[in-house]
């Protein structure tokens, strides 16, 4: 069954996907379930940061991330509630809502395909 598919991101959009997930821990006092997602945290930091240092080598503006549906999942539960922008905000929160929400709408589609394929596969 695959559960795992291509998202593509921007350089803007993997730097804030990288910020946005919480700092590494130690997993040596935690519980399974905790360990499991610090482990799936760790390795979407590492996923992320290949895609980046890869567009970084070849210049190129974009670049392709392969992804679970638990890692796609791991990803929008990270990201902070959908927001419209605001008056007053400035140019830097502006482009940070429209990169995080660029993303978010990737990231959905690229869940919602693999669910259903997850589900096609399955029957």
């Amino acid at each position: 069954m695959p559960n795992r598919g291509p998202i593509e991101l921007s350089d803007a959009e993997a730097a804030a996907l990288l910020a946005e997930l919480p700092p590494p821990v130690d997993p040596r006092d935690m519980d399974a379930d905790d360990r499991r997602r610090a482990g799936l945290l760790a390795a979407l930091r590492s996923r992320l940061a290949e895609v980046r240092e890869s567009m970084s080598e070849s210049g190129r503006s974009s670049a392709s991330a392969v992804l679970s549906i638990d890692e796609a999942e791991e990803l929008l539960d990270c990201l902070p509630p959908p927001r419209k922008e605001e008056e007053g905000e400035d140019a830097e929160e502006r482009q940070q809502i429209k990169t995080l929400n660029s993303a978010r709408a990737r990231l959905v589609e690229l869940q919602q395909s693999l669910i259903a394929n997850a589900a096609t596969a399955g029957s």
